[in-house]
């Protein structure tokens, strides 16, 4: 029995599919000394999203959405696929560079401190998501965030320090189930919940040895629900040891979920929107029309080309003559006929000056320069205090 088929079998499908996916992308956890600065940069904006009004009638609102935006995201697809091509997901091999000035264009930036960054008139129209993120991630930005917002910056970004990844993988392999893809993505960061404490399933033929483990776990805590029944036993979720944490894959997948909104959100004037979330826009309904055309929407329509008036059978949407909506790919965005909800004062947003332009008092950083790679992968004497601000030593030790 293969190594999939057994654990499809003692645990379930999901958990297989992590297991391939893994292997067959290579997947290795992010350095310790990284991990700090990186979970910082892994701006999410939560299910709740931000009110970008607070006055509006739900009647006159619709809700777009994007298609399985994480696993597409992950893979690089929708209006993102020209940054995935660039810069893909970092590897687990990374180091911190000191740049101390404008970002150059040839260096494959996973993670930037922006120092100083002023924005032009343009991106103020959408100040209710990207601009908050830059004050809100601790100094830390990602790399295809920084570039997709290059465009829109005043002058040069003056940038103090970067962590590269000194390979990138652009070829990634999720299972095409949504479910399992999903799965997998979420086991990035898994440990998280619990102090780092890795999710473990154990396989238990014993009942004897079932029952000791149930009462040690619940002694200790760490038991997560009561046993399932599976065709070999039984088998015990529990948390234990420490949990690999691979957040450079979720923070870069990230990236790319941001780009894919920013693109779609820039299509819009700040009147037509009225909320905004990681994957879905609530805006006006008389602005849909600004998607007409747009190959990243797909838009209901009237189903008149498949179902003929004279035809015995027809479908429900001919029938009713209500729309019904074409075949999404990944990334594309439509709108689901999601339940509007009126606006939470703690979610509204107003944006700030210091989100238009800001300038850091940072000192110059002290790690090797970022056209001296070699030098980069070196190790080198650091002192206690500087020892997080410059991980250069390579490989480092893992979380």
């Amino acid at each position: 029995m293969g190594k999939r088929e057994l654990a499809e079998r003692a645990f379930c499908e999901n958990h297989a599919a992590s297991i391939m996916a893994k292997e067959r992308n290579g997947c290795k956890r992010t350095p310790a000394i990284l991990l700090p600065d990186i979970q910082k940069a892994c701006v999410e904006h939560g299910h709740g999203g931000l009110w970008n009004s607070m006055g509006y009638d739900t009647r006159e609102v619709v809700s777009i959405d994007m298609k399985v935006c994480y696993p597409a995201s992950f893979q690089g697809m929708g209006e993102a696929k020209p940054y995935f091509e660039r810069f893909g997901h970092p590897t687990h091999r990374m180091v911190c560079v000191a740049i101390n000035g404008a970002l150059p264009e040839d260096i494959g930036t996973d993670f930037a401190v922006i120092q100083e960054w002023e924005f032009d008139a343009t991106c103020h129209r959408h100040p209710c998501l990207v601009w908050k993120a830059f004050r809100r991630c601790h100094k830390w930005q990602l790399g295809p965030d920084t570039a997709s917002c290059l465009p829109h910056i005043v002058g040069p970004a003056e940038v103090r320090e970067a962590i590269i990844s000194l390979k990138t993988q652009k070829d990634v392999w999720l299972p095409e189930t949504r479910d399992q893809a999903c799965s997998v993505i979420g086991k990035f960061t898994q440990g998280s919940k619990a102090d780092g404490k890795r999710l473990t399933r154990r396989l238990v033929t014993d009942q004897g040895e079932l029952d000791y483990l149930v009462r040690d776990t619940r002694l200790s805590g760490t038991l997560v629900g009561a046993p399932q029944r599976c065709p070999l036993g039984h088998i015990l979720t529990y948390y234990d040891g420490s949990q690999p944490q691979f957040t450079h894959l979720r923070a870069s997948m990230l990236a790319y979920a941001h780009i894919n909104l920013l693109s779609m959100l820039r299509r819009f004037e700040p009147e037509d929107v009225v909320r905004v979330a990681t994957d879905s826009i609530y805006i006006q309904k008389m602005a849909i029309h600004k998607l007409e055309g747009v190959e990243a929407s797909v838009a209901p329509r009237v189903c008149r080309c498949f179902c003929k008036p004279t035809a015995t059978l027809m479908c429900v949407a001919c029938m009713l003559g209500e729309p019904f909506l074409s075949p999404v790919a990944p990334a594309q965005w439509r709108d689901m006929g999601e339940k509007l909800y009126m606006p939470q004062e703690h979610a509204a947003y107003l944006a700030e000056p210091a989100f238009m332009a800001t300038k850091r008092d940072l000192p110059p950083s002290t790690a090797p320069r970022h056209d001296d790679p070699e030098a980069a992968a070196r190790p080198r004497e650091r002192s206690s205090s500087s020892a997080r601000k410059n991980p250069l030593s390579s490989p480092q030790p893992i979380a």
